[in-house]
C-alpha cells in the first residue's frame, strides 16, 4: 500500500511531498506495535526504533525532518520509555543531523544531543565511561549500538525533552500524545537548575567523567544542565595545583585552604595544600585526587619542567619520551618511583603508568627488587586502608607488572608470612617482614601469591601453597574465620585440593555463606560467562554427592542458589526413581501405608522435576518427567482405593464383634469421663475403659484354671466373669488397626518389559495402559508393538467399543497396526465358531478405518466372511 503511495506521490502532480508517505508509513508501524503485546517488551520496542530509522534511511527521507520526528517520540513517550530506548532514540536523531547538509545551522541541537548522550551513558551506567572513546568523542550511532545494552534496563528514561528543556523540538510530527503524560516537562526547575530527579545522574556522569580525566566533558555536561558541581569544580582546583599552578587555583577555587597550605604551595611544597583540597572531594572522585597526588609527586621526583611536561596528568607521554627517559627519569631509583604510584593504595588505572616507567629504562632493573617493592606496596594497602579484596582483573593487571618474573612476586608477598617463610630458604634476610599479619590480610596475600603462580605456570609453587592452605584452613576454623575459607574458595579454583574446605563449612553448619558468595561473584561474572555454570557450584556439588549424598536437602539448596534448575531436575529425577525402586514389585509392601508415603514423596519429586526442567528449557525431559509421574499417580490411586476398602473391612468387623455397653453405668465425672468412655476410629476405648478392660485381662489371667469350660467360640477376647467396674461384657484390647490389601493385585511400577506387554494386552482401561505405556516406552524400546495385540482383545474379542474410541482419540491408527490386527484374525483357530467376534470385527473396520481404500484392502485380506464390507466400500469409493 505505501509503495503504490510513494509511486503516486513522486508524480509531482498532486500536492503531496514524497517524505510524507515515509512519515506516514513509519508513525502507522509504531501505533500499530503500541497496541500489540510487544510493546511491554523492552527489546522489542528497541528494535522498532531501528527498523524506523531504517525505513527513514532507506527512502532518503529529510534529515532535519526525520531527526525532529524522533525527537518528538522521546518527548512526548518521554514517561513511557526507558534509558534505553530514549539513548537509541537520541543516537538516531543525532545521526539524522549529522547527514544533514545544513549541518551548521543545527549546531546547538547537536550539542544538546551531544550533553544528553553522554549523561544518559555516564550518568546511568559509571562503568562504561571507561570503555568510551572520549579523545575525540565517539557517538555515533553505531557506537551507542554496540553500549546501548550495557545500560540497565530498569532505569527509565530521564526528563531531557520538552518545551523549554535541554533539547528544543523544532518541528512538531502527528505522532500522537503518551497514555501517561503528554507534555515532558523543562529539565530546569523554577530556580533555574535541573530537576531533583536528574541530580543523581548527573553527579555521577559528572564524577565518572573526572575520574577519566576527561574535565572538559565534565564542565560541559554541568553548564548544559546548569548544574553547580563541587565535583568538577574542586577537581579543576587539583588539576592547576598539580599542574604547578597554585596561585591561579587557590583564586578559583571554591574553598578557602590554610594560609600554611598555601605558604608550603608558594615555596615549592605543593603536597599539603593537595591533601587539604582532597579531603573535601567526595568519594566519587576519590580516583581523580590520587591522580593528582601522584601526578604531583612523580613529576617533582624527576624534576619535570612543567612548562615543557605539558598538561596535567600527561605523564605516559613523559615516560614514552627517550628525551625525559635518558635525561630525567634515569637520575632516579626506579623502586622509589614504584612506590609512589602504588601507594597507599593501588588503582588499576596505575598499573599501566608502572608498566610505562618499568619498560623506559635503559637498563635492566632488579626483579627482586621490584617484587618487594610491588609486595610491599600490596601489604600496605591492605594495613593502610582496610582488607578490600581486589578482583581477579586487578590482581592479573597487577601481577602482569613483572611479567615474566611473577614467581618472584609470590615469593616475597609470601614472605610476610612466618609459618610459610619457616619452609622455604630466604636467599635475602632484608625482604622478611617483621609484622605478623591479621588472617584477613593474611588470605590477601594468599590470593595475590596464587595470581603470581599461575601467571608464571610455577606448578610445584602452585602445590606447596595448597598444602599450606590446608594447614592454615584448621587454624581458621578455630578461631571461627569460616569467611576467610569462603575466601579462599572464591578466589582460588583449586577445588581438586581444596574440597575438605567444603567438609569443614558443612560440618559446621557455615554452608550458606559460601552459598552468598558464591552467589554474587558467580552474578557478578554472568554477563561474561553468560551460559555457564560457577565452577564452584560444580565442585561443590559433586563433593555432597560423594559425601553427603543422603542430604537431599543441602544438595537442593546448592543447585538453587547458582540456577542450576535442569541439573537439580536430573537429581530429583534420580532420587524419585531410586524411591520408587526401594518399594519393589510386592504388592504387599507397596498396599500398605509406608508404602503410600514413599509413594506420595515419589510423585512429588517428579511433579518437582518437570517443572524445573520446563524453567531450563529441557522440554522433552519435561514430558517423561511428567509421564513417570503420571504413572507413580495411578500406582498411589490404587493404593489408596485398596487401603479405603481395607479400612472399611477392618471397622466392620470391629463393629460386628462390639458388646453394647450399659450407659447407666457409666461414671458421671462430667464430659471427659464420657469421652473416655467412648470409642475412636480404631474400635479401642479409652481412659477408664482402658484401665478396666486391664483388669479384666488380670482377673481372666487369674481365672484361667477355674474356667476351662469356656469355648473359644464364645466371642473370643470377650471377658464373661463380672467386675466391679459394672460392665456386663467387655471387650479385650483390640489392636491398632493394620491397613493393606483389599482386592485384586494392582501393580504398574517397576514392571519388566513382558510385564508391560501383558498389562497393556489385557487391562480394559485404555487411559491407564496408554499411561502406563507411555511412562515405560523411554525405557523399553519397541512397547507400541503391543497395540495391535491390546485392540484386537478389547474390542474384537471382548466388544470394548470404548476402548477403540478412546484409542483412536489418542493415537493415530496405522496401517502396519492395522494389518497386524488383520493377521490375529486370520490366525484365529475355527473363526466360524465364534460368529460374534466376526462381527465385531467388522463394527472394527467401519468405526476405526475412516479411509475406504485401506478398509477395502483389509477386507478383501480377511476372506469371504468379509464380503459385505468390500461390497459397501467399493460402492462408496466409486461413487467418490
Amino acid at each position: 500500500m505505501f509503495a503504490e503511495a510513494r509511486a503516486w506521490a513522486k508524480n509531482g502532480l498532486n500536492g503531496v511531498a514524497g517524505d510524507t508517505v515515509v512519515f506516514e508509513e513509519v508513525t502507522g508501524m509504531i501505533v500499530e506495535f503500541r497496541q500489540g503485546a510487544w510493546w511491554n517488551v523492552l527489546s522489542e520496542r528497541v528494535q522498532l526504533w531501528h527498523k524506523c530509522f531504517d525505513a527513514f534511511m532507506s527512502q532518503c527521507s529529510p534529515p532535519s525532518g526525520s531527526a525532529n520526528f524522533f525527537l518528538d517520540i522521546a518527548a512526548k513517550l518521554e514517561p513511557d520509555l526507558y534509558a534505553r530506548e530514549q539513548l537509541v532514540l537520541l543516537a538516531i536523531a543525532r545521526e539524522l543531523l549529522l547527514t544533514s547538509q545544513d549541518k551548521g545551522s543545527h549546531e546547538e541541537q547537536l550539542g544538546q544531543l551531544k550533553v544528553g548522550l553522554l549523561l544518559i551513558l555516564t550518568g546511568t551506567t559509571p562503568d562504561l565511561t571507561a570503555d568510551l572513546e572520549l579523545s575525540p568523542l565517539d557517538l555515533s550511532y553505531k557506537t551507542i549500538c554496540s553500549l546501548v545494552k550495557r545500560v540497565p534496563e530498569q532505569v527509565k528514561a530521564l526528563p531531557l525533552q520538552g518545551e523549554g528543556a535541554l533539547i528544543d523540538i523544532k518541528a512538531k510530527s502527528s505522532f500522537g500524545a503518551s497514555g501517561k503524560d503528554g507534555t515532558a516537562g523543562s529539565v530546569l526547575s523554577p530556580q533555574g537548575g535541573p530537576r531533583s530527579e536528574l541530580v543523581s545522574f548527573l553527579e555521577t556522569g559528572i564524577s565518572s567523567l573526572i575520574n577519566c580525566d576527561e574535565l572538559s566533558l565534565a564542565d560541559q555536561v554541568a553548564s548544559g544542565f546548569g548544574f553547580e558541581s563541587s565535583d568538577q569544580k574542586l577537581a579543576m582546583t587539583l588539576a592547576s595545583v598539580a599542574g604547578g599552578k597554585h596561585l591561579q587555583a587557590v583564586r578559583v577555587s571554591p574553598l578557602e585552604p590554610s594560609e600554611a597550605a598555601v605558604a608550603a604551595a608558594e615555596s615549592g611544597d605543593a603536597e599539603p595544600l593537595l591533601k587539604e583540597l582532597g579531603s573535601h572531594c567526595s568519594s566519587r572522585i576519590a580516583l581523580y585526587c590520587r591522580r593528582c597526588m601522584m601526578f604531583y609527586l612523580v613529576s617533582r621526583s624527576i624534576e619535570m619542567d612543567y612548562q615543557e611536561g605539558g598538561q596535567m596528568l600527561d605523564v605516559f607521554p613523559v615516560f614514552r619520551s627517550p628525551k625525559w627517559a635518558t635525561a630525567k627519569v634515569k637520575k632516579v631509583e626506579p623502586t622509589r618511583l614504584l612506590s609512589l604510584l602504588l601507594s597507599p593504595q593501588p588503582y588499576v588505572a596505575d598499573f599501566e603508568l608502572c608498566r610505562n616507567l618499568i619498560t623506559c629504562f635503559s637498563r635492566p632493573l632488579d626483579a627482586s627488587a621490584v617484587a618487594e617493592v610491588l609486595a610491599n606496596a600490596f601489604v600496605e594497602s591492605m594495613l593502610s586502608n582496610g582488607v578490600m579484596p581486589w578482583t581477579d582483573e586487578k590482581l592479573d593487571e597487577f601481577v602482569g607488572l613483572l611479567s615474566p618474573s611473577q614467581e618472584l612476586l609470590g615469593n616475597a608477598a609470601l614472605f610476610w608470612i612466618p609459618s610459610f617463610r619457616r619452609d622455604i630458604k630466604v636467599d635475602y634476610a632484608s625482604q622478611i617482614a617483621q609484622q605478623v599479619l591479621d588472617p584477613e590480610t593474611e588470605v590477601e596475600v594468599l590470593v595475590m601469591a596464587y595470581h603470581s603462580y599461575v601467571q608464571g605456570c610455577c606448578e610445584r609453587s602452585v602445590s606447596e601453597l595448597l598444602a599450606f592452605l590446608h594447614s592454615r584452613a584448621e587454624m581458621y576454623v578455630n578461631r571461627g574465620h569460616f569467611h576467610l575459607l569462603v575466601r579462599l574458595l572464591v578466589a582460588i579454583p583449586e577445588y581438586h585440593a581444596m574440597e575438605y574446605m567444603f567438609g569443614l563449612l558443612v560440618r559446621h553448619g557455615q554452608l550458606q555463606l559460601l552459598l552468598s558468595e558464591g552467589k554474587r561473584t558467580w552474578q557478578d561474572a554472568a554477563c561474561k560467562t553468560y551460559g555457564q555454570h560457577s565452577p564452584l557450584a560444580v565442585a561443590l556439588i559433586r563433593y555432597l554427592h560423594a559425601h553427603f549424598p543422603l542430604d537431599l536437602e543441602v544438595q537442593v539448596q546448592v543447585h538453587c542458589c547458582f540456577g542450576m534448575e535442569a541439573e537439580l531436575a536430573e537429581l530429583l529425577e534420580t532420587k524419585a526413581g531410586e524411591i520408587a525402586e526401594r518399594l519393589g514389585r510386592k504388592w504387599t509392601d507397596i498396599c500398605s501405608e509406608e508404602g503410600e508415603e514413599q509413594l506420595i514423596l515419589c510423585l512429588s519429586m517428579y511433579l518437582q522435576c518437570a517443572r524445573l526442567f520446563l524453567k531450563g528449557k529441557r522440554h522433552q525431559r519435561h514430558l517423561i518427567a511428567n509421564e513417570r509421574a503420571t504413572l507413580i499417580c495411578l500406582q498411589l490411586k490404587a493404593v489408596q482405593i485398596h487401603l479405603a476398602a481395607s479400612l472399611h473391612e477392618q471397622q466392620n468387623a470391629a463393629a460386628a464383634g462390639q458388646e453394647t455397653m450399659d450407659w447407666a453405668d457409666v461414671p458421671a465425672d462430667g464430659p471427659e469421663a464420657l469421652a473416655d468412655a467412648l470409642l475412636d476410629a480404631t474400635g479401642r476405648q479409652k481412659g477408664w475403659a482402658d484401665a478396666v478392660t486391664a483388669s479384666a485381662s488380670t482377673v481372666e489371667g487369674n481365672d484361667q484354671d477355674q474356667d476351662e469350660g469356656v469355648k473359644e467360640a464364645e466371642a473370643p477376647g470377650i471377658v464373661a466373669k463380672g467386675f466391679e467396674g459394672k460392665i456386663t461384657s467387655e471387650p479385650a484390647a483390640t489392636p491398632s488397626l493394620s491397613l493393606g490389601p483389599a482386592g485384586d493385585v494392582f501393580v504398574v511400577i517397576n514392571l519388566m518389559q513382558k510385564e508391560v506387554e501383558v498389562f497393556a494386552e489385557y487391562h480394559q482401561d485404555f487411559i491407564a495402559t496408554f499411561e502406563v505405556v507411555s511412562a515405560y516406552r523411554h525405557i523399553y524400546d519397541g512397547l507400541s508393538k503391543v497395540w495391535p495385540k491390546a485392540l484386537y482383545r478389547q474390542v474384537v474379542l471382548l466388544g470394548n467399543r470404548s476402548y477403540l474410541q478412546l484409542f483412536l482419540e489418542h493415537l493415530p491408527l496405522t496401517k502396519d497396526w492395522l494389518h497386524a490386527i488383520v493377521q490375529l484374525c486370520l490366525d484365529e483357530p475355527c473363526p466360524e465358531q465364534f460368529p460374534a467376534q466376526m462381527m465385531r470385527m467388522k463394527q472394527f473396520l467401519r468405526e476405526g478405518v475412516p479411509n475406504l481404500e485401506t478398509r477395502y484392502q483389509l477386507a478383501r485380506e480377511l476372506g469371504s466372511g468379509f464380503t459385505d464390507i468390500a461390497i459397501e466400500t467399493a460402492s462408496s469409493v466409486y461413487m467418490t
